[in-house]
């Protein structure tokens, strides 16, 4: 089961990369059946995925966006309009390394506190990075 699982993220990561844009991030997940939180997956909940992109050699805030998605979505893609990385990369004082930070939370719509299910992950990007491809972000919710 985890190689079939592990087939399938390579898969989605490599699709995902074959239609990425530069300067955008994409996030998507799957679900292990059964899951920790299944019983909450239906049209109560919806999934907040929240990016923050931050310049660690320039010290600033790039991006700090949240995406509110349905319930049975799977994944969303932040632009390259909504990251603001091309643009930094062009105006900053010296070159940016960047740290980008996703998180995807399940929460109840009218009682998002506390969050049911969370993942999250960090990667490390360059202006080059960024520039020849998208971030691609892969979470399996278990």
């Amino acid at each position: 089961m985890k190689k079939i699982i592990i087939s399938l993220a390579v898969l989605l990561l490599g699709t995902a990369s074959v239609f990425a844009s530069p300067y955008e991030v994409i996030v998507s997940w799957d679900y292990l059946t059964p899951f920790y939180c299944q019983s909450q997956l239906s049209n109560e909940y919806e999934f907040k995925v929240n990016l923050i992109i931050y310049d660690i050699v320039n010290d600033g805030e790039v991006a700090n966006i949240t995406h509110t998605i349905d319930w049975d979505e799977t994944g969303t893609i932040f632009n390259e309009n909504e990251t603001g990385i091309e643009d930094w990369c062009e105006n900053a004082t010296s070159t940016p390394n960047f740290k980008v930070f996703v998180s995807v939370k399940m929460e109840h719509k009218t009682d998002p506190d506390p969050a049911y299910c969370e993942v999250d992950d960090a990667q490390d990007k360059t202006c080059y990075q960024f520039s020849n491809l998208a971030a691609v972000f892969s979470f399996v919710f278990q």
